[in-house]
C-alpha cells in the first residue's frame, strides 16, 4: 500500500494561536446510476465503507443519474436512479451536502426549467428535509458543520455547452444569491459544485465560460473569508486553486463509475479546521477494487502554491499524481512521461480567467 508516500514533505504547522478540531468528511461523485458505467457494487462497496468511518458529513458532488439513454423517460429514472442514496446512507445521522450534476437533468448540460422542475423533485424525494436547494439547484445548507457556511452552485448553468436562452439570466439571479448570500461576513466557505470552475484537462477548455470564472473570480476576491471548493464531474483527482487575493482550493474528486476506463475510486478527508476555516487538508483515495492502491495526499489551503512546487521537483510526486488523476487508466505512464500533459497538469493547476480567454 502506498498510503505514506504523498505526506512526508508537506506537514504544515496550523494557523499561530488557532484552537482545531478534526473533520472527518467522504465525497462519492459521478455515480451515473442506470448508465452504461454504473456500477451497482461499487456503490455498495464504497458508501459501507465510507460510512465505517463515522464521518460527520458524506459530501455528493453530482452526476448521480445519467442522461445517456432515452430522454423520454428520463424523469421516471431519475427519481429511481436517486432513489438508490437514500438506500444506500440509510440509518446515516450526520450533514449530507449535495449538488447537482449536468447528468442529473434530461438534457446534457441544459437547464431549461422543466428540467431543473424535474431534478428538484427527484433530489426532494431523495432528501426529504435534507434537501436545502432551490428549484434553480443552488442552496445554503443549514447546517454549520465545523463553524463553515456549507453553499451548493449549480454549475452547468455556467457551462459552455449549456445553451438554454435562460441561462444568462439564470446566472446572473445564481452570481446575485451567492452574493448575497456571503454578504459581509468573514466565516469560512465551502462551496460544493459539480463543474470546477477551471480547465478541464479531458476536454482541453475551460469547465466554465470565462466571463463567468471572471465574475466568480471577482465576486470571491471581495470576500474576507476563507473558501475552498470541492467538486466532480471530470471524473479525475485534481488539485487546482483560484487565485484572486487569497488562494482559493478546488478539489475535484474521482467517480464511482467507471467511464473512460478509470478505476471507481471514492475520497475520505480529514480537515483541521479553525475559527479561520480549513487550515490543512489530508485526504485518501480509495479504489473499490484495489485496496492496495489507496493512497493519502496533503496540502495546506493557504499554501496551496507548495502543492505546486512539488509536482514541478518531485518527479516521483507527479507520476503518483498523474495516476491518481486518471485513476489508474491503464496508459497512464503513458501520459505521465508525455511532456505536454506535464505542461498542461502546470499550467492548469492556477485558474487564471484571463489566461485562459488568451489559450
Amino acid at each position: 500500500m502506498l498510503r505514506a508516500l504523498l505526506t512526508g514533505g508537506l506537514i504544515f504547522a496550523l494557523w499561530a494561536g488557532a484552537t482545531a478540531e478534526e473533520l472527518r468528511l467522504v465525497q462519492f461523485s459521478d455515480m451515473h446510476s442506470g448508465g452504461p458505467h454504473f456500477w451497482l457494487e461499487a456503490l455498495k462497496e464504497a458508501t459501507q465503507q465510507g460510512l465505517a468511518l463515522k464521518p460527520q458529513a458524506i459530501l455528493l458532488t453530482g452526476d448521480h443519474g445519467d442522461n445517456s439513454l432515452d430522454k423520454t423517460e428520463f424523469d421516471a429514472r431519475i427519481m429511481l436512479d436517486m432513489q438508490r442514496w437514500r438506500k444506500a446512507l440509510q440509518g446515516y445521522q450526520g450533514e449530507v451536502f449535495i449538488t447537482p450534476g449536468n447528468d442529473d437533468v434530461g438534457h446534457n448540460y441544459q437547464t431549461q426549467s422543466s428540467d431543473l422542475k424535474a431534478q428538484w423533485h427527484a433530489f426532494q424525494e431523495t432528501f426529504g428535509e435534507r434537501n436545502y436547494l432551490n428549484e434553480l439547484g443552488n442552496g445554503l445548507s443549514p447546517s454549520k458543520l465545523g463553524g463553515m457556511r456549507w453553499i451548493s452552485l449549480n454549475s452547468q448553468i455556467f457551462s459552455p455547452l449549456n445553451k438554454t436562452p435562460e441561462a444568462p439570466e439564470q446566472a446572473r439571479q445564481t452570481f446575485e444569491w451567492l452574493r448575497q448570500t456571503l454578504g459581509d461576513s468573514k466565516q469560512p466557505v465551502v462551496i460544493l459544485c459539480h463543474i470546477a470552475p477551471s480547465w478541464d484537462l479531458y476536454v482541453g477548455k475551460p469547465g466554465w465560460k470565462v466571463e463567468y470564472l471572471r465574475e466568480l473570480a471577482q465576486l470571491l476576491g471581495d470576500y474576507p473569508g476563507k473558501v475552498i471548493f470541492v467538486c466532480g464531474h471530470m471524473h479525475r483527482n485534481h488539485v487546482q486553486a483560484m487565485r484572486p487575493a487569497r488562494p482559493i482550493p478546488l478539489l475535484t474528486g474521482g467517480a464511482l463509475a467507471t467511464k473512460y476506463g478509470y478505476q471507481a475510486n471514492w475520497r475520505d478527508y480529514r480537515w483541521q479546521v479553525s475559527d479561520q476555516g480549513v487550515e490543512r487538508v489530508d485526504y485518501t483515495l480509495h479504489y473499490i477494487q484495489h485496496p492496495e492502491w489507496t493512497i493519502d495526499y496533503r496540502l495546506d489551503p493557504d499554501r496551496i502554491g507548495s502543492f505546486l512546487d512539488r509536482l514541478r521537483d518531485d518527479r516521483d510526486f507527479f507520476r503518483q499524481y498523474l495516476c491518481d488523476i486518471y485513476g489508474h487508466y491503464e496508459k497512464w505512464q503513458q501520459k505521465a512521461e508525455d511532456p505536454e500533459q506535464r505542461r498542461d497538469v502546470l499550467e492548469q493547476f492556477w485558474v487564471d480567467p484571463d489566461a485562459t480567454e488568451r489559450r
